[in-house]
């Protein structure tokens, strides 16, 4: 399944370069998946995007979409894999832009974060996103203890940090960690984020770069940050085949017929299929056979919260049904 979502990106790289619409949405050659949290609080939007609970299953299902996103090398990806969201994040979702998270040691270290050290160590992904939230006080961009002490320390890792869309506005908007926007930049930037996500841009806002200018400017930042950033980046676009000079990668250039397929709705068809589990009562559940069952609170009609805040709008129900 990723190998062909990896192809189909490529392809639309290569639509992107033919239409001179490089820079939108979707026309990169990287992917900011798989959303590897695990999937504790149903609150949470997003939780048809995970694997669910378990930190083994999840951390084997990322590394087979790590691999199958970036290729054989992944010195050399053709679309460079971005497991997200780092970390401790899994809702509530009216609550992630200013939820300060205290694992324990324990659960840290065995539920949270081992599907990220396997998509790291073991299929060596080329980014991570940050998450909204923070961790122990400190805003998941801005973190000590998981962009120095894991990412880099522990694990080795070489690429290129991209923030959740808004993550590093709100370490000066939400979580107050930071007075104001050049010192709420400076700490993303001097703890390891290379990119910022910032919805500003899909309305074509300009200034976005006057908050590090300013920055620098008060020292909070230096032109060593700003370079480390900018070769993490540049690096990346190079063993990609975005940009051309690497004598090992020669240039994306998959075609746009790639670009689904029938082969590929009919995968898309047969993985939708198997990904259903349907469970049976075989008297595992305390319920006699005709057992009508209410669901009660004010979300229990809810479609809206059923579909998640990333889903099509074609997955809304044609008319509202009583859920009895």
């Amino acid at each position: 399944m990723a190998e062909v979502i990896s192809t189909e990106v490529q392809g639309l790289h290569t639509l992107g370069r033919r239409t001179g619409r490089l820079g939108r949405i979707g026309t990169g050659l990287d992917t900011w998946s798989p959303n590897i949290n695990i999937f504790r609080d149903p609150r949470w939007g997003r939780g048809q995007e995970t694997y669910g609970e378990d930190p083994f299953l999840t951390a084997r299902i990322g590394v087979a979409f790590v691999d199958g996103i970036q290729g054989d090398n992944p010195d050399l990806p053709n679309v460079v894999a971005t497991p997200k969201h780092f970390a401790v994040h899994s809702g509530p979702e009216q609550s992630r832009h200013v939820d300060n998270i205290y694992p324990t040691a324990h659960d840290l270290e065995d539920t949270y974060l081992p599907a990220f050290r396997a998509a790291i160590v073991d299929a060596k992904a080329g980014s991570i996103m940050c998450a909204y939230n923070r961790v122990y006080g400190q805003s998941a961009c801005g973190s000590q203890l998981l962009l120095r002490d894991y990412l880099r320390g522990a694990w080795g890792f070489k690429g290129y940090v991209v923030s959740d869309c808004d993550s590093v506005v709100d370490i000066y908007e939400h979580h107050k960690y930071a007075p104001d926007a050049p010192t709420g930049v400076a700490v993303a930037l001097t703890h390891g984020v290379d990119n910022e996500c910032n919805n500003a841009t899909l309305g074509g806002r300009m200034d976005l770069g006057d908050r590090y200018t300013e920055s620098l400017r008060r020292g909070y930042i230096r032109t060593e940050d700003i370079d480390t950033a900018l070769v993490r980046l540049f690096s990346a676009r190079y063993r990609n085949g975005d940009l051309p000079g690497l004598s090992a990668r020669k240039p994306n250039a998959t075609s746009v017929s790639a670009i689904d397929t029938p082969e590929s709705r009919a995968l898309a068809l047969t993985a939708a299929e198997k990904s259903l589990v349907l469970l049976k009562n075989d008297g595992a559940l305390p319920f006699r056979p005709g057992t009508r069952v209410a669901l009660i609170g004010p979300l229990s009609d809810a479609t809206r919260v059923l579909r998640g805040n990333y889903s099509s709008t074609r997955s809304a129900p044609r008319s509202r049904s009583p859920m009895v």
